[in-house]
């Protein structure tokens, strides 16, 4: 558990705003709006929205290369991308125009559902707005894997969930039973107040409660849409997510 916490005490998620979608074509577009803090500060984002072409299912194609603060000289760091592996983080910062990590450059696949960690430059002093663009997803179901430990991870189509509207139970998170059994658990953060809001999901209630609580109680948080969250596992299964407004677009 220390470890655990102590990767989540790194991380901070800072305040969204959410557009509209609107038509375009034929496609239903979305755009969301994030400010990635200075001097260092952290920025969560999750991808859930399509690329308008499948080649721009990567890290440029998410992010550009004229959104963040490339690297420019050892007197001004650049903004860096932090993009969780399962055991440790892979980084990636701009330079010269194009994405690098530390074998020179690079493009990493970034697809619908995939979460990252932004940190900014520790001398830059103002704020930064980033958006992300796409088409609102209109598969009709989409597949996660899920591995045992921690997944950083976003809800993959285009809109905000309640936690306890996901299918994690049905698809196989682990449940509380007695103190011989671990739960799966859901941890959120706040990005008012700070600290993370912790879910764990009971057998025989099928549905998520705060941790602490005694249960009898479904919790009510929301992912929103932009929003990742951490999940721990205590084993691995696929998670599979049906397009809850795939007939209203």
């Amino acid at each position: 558990m220390k470890r655990i916490l102590g990767i989540l005490a790194v991380v901070a998620l800072v305040a969204m705003t959410v557009q509209a979608v609107e038509v375009k074509s034929e496609n239903v577009a979305g755009v969301y709006t994030k400010t990635l803090p200075s001097n260092g500060g952290l920025l969560l984002v999750a991808v859930q929205v399509d690329p308008f072409d499948s080649a721009d299912a990567n890290l440029a194609g998410v992010l550009g290369t004229d959104q963040l603060r490339g690297f420019i000289s050892k007197v001004q760091s650049p903004d860096k991308v932090y993009v969780w592996n399962g055991t440790g983080y892979d980084i990636y910062w701009l330079e010269g125009g194009e994405w690098v990590d530390e074998s020179g450059p690079t493009n990493p696949p970034i697809e619908t559902g995939d979460a990252f960690w932004i940190r900014s430059a520790q001398n830059e002093d103002d704020p930064l707005d980033l958006t992300i663009t796409g088409q609102a997803v209109e598969s009709t179901d989409i597949t996660t894997p899920i591995s045992a430990g921690l997944n950083l991870a976003g809800y993959p189509f285009s809109s905000k969930i309640a936690v306890n509207d996901t299918d994690f139970i049905n698809d196989g998170a682990s449940q509380f039973e007695s103190k011989k059994t671990s739960s799966d658990k859901i941890y959120l953060w706040d990005n008012v107040n700070g600290g993370y809001t912790i879910l764990i999901s009971n057998l025989g209630n099928d549905y998520w409660h705060l941790e602490g609580s005694d249960g009898s109680t479904p919790a009510t948080e929301e992912i929103t849409l932009g929003d990742a969250f951490w999940y721990k596992a205590e084993g691995g299964y696929s998670w599979d997510e049906t397009n809850k407004y795939l007939n209203n677009l």
